[in-house]
């Protein structure tokens, strides 16, 4: 019994260990990166009669960056990046469809831990500074929202990245945690979650 405990310790203890001599501590690395979002906002639904509401969907939008990355610890490391993001939702009224679109400039810290050679799960903190907003109908036209919404979104990011040859696929979901209606008239609760899939070429400066 304990010969066959013995070898089951050894048999978790060699993926670790070769885990940890692949992840190169002291490492610094720059990765841009670019790809899609989708995107909705939680509570809303809008009431086009006294019975019936639209509930917001999922609208695509383009996410582009760079993060900086810190191996500082095996097998953890700490990242902090830059985005710009087009977000929203839309909703689907009878006469129409109308979309309300969100810009940001998103600025993220997040926790890597490196579970085997390539393959990341990660976890932190973003803040967002809306840029612009506008809606825009079915029939051209289009409006400026900018006076509904704080200009601030705190939200959680979580996800987990793959990378092979320096090439990372990236795929995290953020968790809006700010509530964004600025109209004090409304006794209600907007918060963003969007999820993003982004393709990136990580960029190594030697550890020292």
């Amino acid at each position: 019994m304990k010969r066959t405990l013995f070898a089951m310790l050894l048999g978790m203890a060699a993926p670790l260990a070769a885990l940890a001599q692949s992840q190169e501590t002291g490492r610094w690395s720059v990765t841009p990166r670019v790809g899609i979002n989708s995107s909705t906002m939680s509570g809303q639904e809008i009431y086009y009669t006294l019975d019936d509401a639209v509930r917001p969907k999922r609208r695509i939008g383009l996410v582009a960056g760079a993060e900086v990355s810190y191996h500082y610890m095996r097998p953890l490391s700490t990242a902090v990046g830059i985005w710009y993001s087009q977000e929203g939702f839309r909703h689907d009224f009878p006469e129409g469809e109308k979309k309300s679109h969100l810009n940001l400039l998103n600025f993220s810290a997040v926790e890597n831990f490196h579970v085997t050679e390539g393959l990341a799960v990660k976890a932190g903190l973003q803040l967002g500074c809306l840029l612009s907003s506008k809606s825009a109908l079915a029939d051209g036209s289009s409006q400026s929202e900018s006076k509904l919404y704080k200009k601030v979104n705190l939200s959680i990011p979580v996800g987990i990245s793959y990378e092979y040859r320096q090439v990372m696929l990236d795929l995290r979901y953020n968790i809006g945690l700010t509530n964004l209606c600025n109209v004090e008239l409304l006794d209600e609760t907007w918060r963003t979650n969007s999820l993003w899939l982004t393709l990136g070429y990580r960029f190594d400066f030697p550890a020292r």
